[in-house]
């Protein structure tokens, strides 16, 4: 046998490999020097077909870099293993598209950023402007770090499976499946599903970004009235003052129901606060969504509470998908990533925080 493996090397220059051992991951060295106005305490995101874009943000899958001075150049070092090549990616400096390079005239970049093979010496990249740079704006009433529970009862659909195991998956776990809260499948007086949850966390970790699925992989998340996935996560910006009641209208991998015969329509009353120093449309600010086709805003006018609020009608047991605009146009839209959605009911009342402004 010596004498064979002996043959095979001189032939070929290398041994075989062993059943069942898998070959290194290529390791991609990146080197990303960075304009003069990002700040010193920034995150640098690599963002890419690597990590699955913008679910990268979410699943905490995307790269990330202190930024690092070298002989008065700021820069950002990654080191990726990469499964399959082309590497396609992006910078930016916060987790949302608004935060992402641009070129030195403020335009969008031609297209991606592009490895095609695994590359021999380290990677050197120039940022040459960002598009916008997050920056700490307080809302008008700083959250506490008290520890507090927040109970969650999900009504889930008529498909879902009685021995599964439920999980609520967000930013409380890091999107971690493993960290996640878990319940079993429940049933009520009258053989309705649901799951109930207890999380505990301090106030300073809201807002509460999270969505359910129906067992340890996204493979079995929770999808819209449609059948369709969310694009958006659920989202708690605020410690709440009673439970919280949440709709599951469908799971991946189920058949889909049909939520016609119990859709009507409900009034979902609205609280915003804002971040101080708000400059916004003579007391009023807007909301644009699903409910009106993304199209004219529907003003929130100001209290002497400061907060702003108004009411909108909705159809129950959909998704609704909306945003914030400080004015009625998209140059003043929040920043808040993916679209905020909720799916209810009955007649509701939510209550946001809008943490920062676009421009």
């Amino acid at each position: 046998m010596l004498i064979l493996l002996s043959i095979v090397f001189a032939l070929t220059g290398c041994l075989p490999k062993t059943a069942g051992q898998e070959p290194p991951l290529p390791v991609v060295n990146i080197k990303a020097f960075l304009p003069d106005e990002t700040p010193d305490d920034a995150t640098i995101y690599i963002v890419g077909n690597y990590c699955g874009w913008q679910d990268g943000w979410q699943t905490g899958n995307a790269a990330t870099s202190t930024v690092k001075t070298d002989e008065e150049n700021k820069y950002a070092e990654f080191e990726l293993e990469i499964s399959h090549f082309p590497l396609e990616y992006k910078y930016t400096i916060g987790p949302d598209w608004a935060y992402v390079e641009v070129k030195d005239d403020g335009s969008d970049l031609d297209g991606n950023r592009r490895i095609d093979s695994a590359p021999e010496g380290v990677i050197e990249d120039t940022v040459q402007k960002w598009k916008n740079i997050p920056e700490t704006q307080e809302p008008t009433e700083p959250p506490s770090e008290e520890p507090t529970i927040v109970k969650i009862k999900a009504n889930l659909p008529d498909c879902t499976p009685d021995d599964a195991t439920i999980y609520v998956i967000g930013s409380y776990c890091n999107w971690n499946f493993n960290n996640a809260a878990t319940s079993d499948v429940k049933t009520d007086d009258e053989r309705k599903k649901y799951a109930e949850f207890e999380l505990d966390f301090e106030d300073a970790e809201y807002p509460l970004e999270y969505k359910y699925t129906y067992g340890a992989s996204w493979d079995y998340e929770e999808l819209d009235e449609n059948g369709r996935g969310l694009d958006g996560n659920r989202r708690i910006d605020v410690k709440p003052d009673k439970d919280i009641q949440d709709v599951v209208l469908n799971w991946k991998g189920k058949d889909k129901i049909d939520y016609t015969d119990l859709q009507e329509e409900i009034t979902v009353t609205f609280v915003v606060n804002v971040p101080e120093g708000t400059e916004d449309d003579e007391g009023k600010i807007y909301m644009r969504g699903s409910f009106n086709d993304w199209s004219e805003g529907t003003p929130l006018v100001k209290t002497q509470e400061g907060t702003y609020t108004g009411n909108v009608e909705v159809q129950s047991y959909t998704t609704l998908r909306f945003k914030f605009l400080r004015k009625d146009n998209w140059d003043n839209e929040e920043i808040v990533g993916n679209n905020r959605i909720a799916i209810l009911s009955e007649d509701s009342t939510i209550t946001c925080f809008v943490e920062k402004w676009k421009n």
